[in-house]
């Protein structure tokens, strides 16, 4: 494959996943869903993560300063739970949102592809 080739994504990255219903949520910055994505990542068989800021800071191209922000968002939101250097995973309503709402999805692109023609 050559740069600026033509390519199908499709199976072809692993990496860190961002629920759809968490994309959609306004209560998260952008910054704030990269992180819990990353932070989901990291997650054990346990549901246990371990990363430092620093870690984290570097992986998402921020400041420290920055992560421990989005992380007390998170925290206060109700996603994660620090314990020390851990961080537990909680359910949230956000993660039961619809699927089948106005935004994401199928219907999202088609209205994508329909606007630049």
């Amino acid at each position: 494959m050559k740069i600026g080739e033509v390519f199908n994504p499709y199976n072809r990255f692993t990496g860190s996943f961002v629920p759809n219903s968490v994309m959609r949520s306004r209560s998260l910055t952008a910054l704030d869903k990269l992180c819990l994505g990353r932070l989901m990542q990291f997650a054990g068989k346990n549901g246990e993560c371990w990363p430092s800021q620093r870690v984290l800071a570097a992986e998402l191209g921020v400041e420290k300063r920055q992560v421990r922000r989005c992380l007390g968002r998170l925290i206060e939101r109700g996603f994660v739970r620090g314990r020390g250097r851990c961080y537990e995973f909680l359910w949230n309503s956000t993660y039961e949102a619809p699927l089948d709402g106005g935004a994401g999805g199928r219907n999202a692109l088609r209205s994508f592809g329909e606007a630049t023609k």
